[in-house]
């Protein structure tokens, strides 16, 4: 049996990735079943359902949708009312994890491939901790792996073995799977009405994916999450070394004109996920592996499901 050091920045061990049930729990602000919307279809916010039931009538505040107005009782009564709808049905969280061989990579702190797999486990656990019916669909170097209607917590025990086994530092020297087929795959899986995030580096991302990215939001809430390593955005001059574990290679980034070119190119892709994103209104979040990337997406679940 392979032995593993507790928190590794190289891979996730299984009980780092149970530890975060309780991150799940007891720090992610709760959410109720049962909360009046003023708006429907809020697209900016990944934690509400598209399915929503009619719960009652109330005056109309400032603020609210005019176009929730009940006309016949603003007749009645000659004032306007505003009708308020409650989320009852269950809704259905899809999570894309990138958990390929570009993924292995940091120049400081955690590899990407661990920042995938902790935000993967994290969300997982949040999602199921609001009993949301949670679907993941990993996608490793030789394969795409899913694990289909998750309901409880203790039903995600092959999906955490399967986190950490993909972030251990095996040698693949191509991926046999792109990220174009991983949409592909996840456009015809994910249910209507799903809250979708999507967890990579986008390292490989081209034109091809864009009508996914439009299949997907279709009548779903789809949030990007942009994984990162500072060196990808901005090298050091100088002679750098490169491997991959086993070839080694120099990269001569002694000239500007060399680091603004590779530069350009992780702007460039950074650029278009932001385009994307704003054409199809999409979330965008970055997560930077070198920082406190937990407390980052924590924040931004509390923030987008307090909406």
């Amino acid at each position: 049996m392979r032995q593993r050091s507790l928190k590794n920045p190289v891979f996730a061990h299984v009980s780092e990735l149970v530890a975060l049930k309780k991150t799940a729990e007891t720090v992610l602000s709760p959410m109720q079943k049962k909360q009046a919307f003023k708006d429907i279809g809020d697209v900016n916010s990944p934690f509400k359902s598209k399915g929503l039931d009619f719960q009652e009538v109330r005056q109309y505040q400032p603020g609210d949708d005019p176009r929730q107005i009940d006309w016949r009782v603003t007749a009645k009564y000659g004032e306007p009312f505003t009708k308020l709808y409650t989320d009852e049905k269950a809704r259905s969280v899809f999570i894309v994890a990138d958990l390929r061989t570009h993924m292995k990579f940091a120049s400081h702190g955690d590899f990407k491939s661990v920042v995938c797999a902790k935000s993967c486990a994290l969300l997982t656990f949040a999602a199921l901790h609001h009993q949301d019916k949670t679907t993941i669909q990993l996608l490793l170097p030789t394969k795409i792996q899913l694990f289909s209607n998750l309901k409880k917590s203790d039903e995600v025990g092959g999906l955490l073995n399967t986190l950490s086994d993909a972030t251990y530092p095996y040698h693949f020297p191509h991926d046999n799977v792109s990220f174009t087929q991983n949409l592909q795959l996840a456009s015809k899986q994910a249910a209507k009405g799903s809250i979708i995030f999507i967890l990579s580096d986008f390292h490989d991302l081209t034109d091809d994916v864009e009508p996914f990215f439009a299949a997907l939001t279709h009548k779903n809430t789809v949030t990007c999450i942009h994984i990162y390593d500072f060196l990808e955005r901005q090298l050091p001059a100088g002679y750098l070394p490169v491997t991959d574990g086993e070839d080694l290679l120099i990269a001569d980034m002694t000239t500007k004109r060399a680091r603004e070119a590779f530069s350009e190119k992780f702007d460039r892709r950074h650029d278009l996920i932001e385009q994307w994103c704003t054409r199809y209104e999409m979330n965008f979040l970055t997560l930077r592996n070198d920082t406190d990337y937990i407390r980052n997406l924590r924040f931004f679940y509390e923030k987008e499901s307090s909406r």
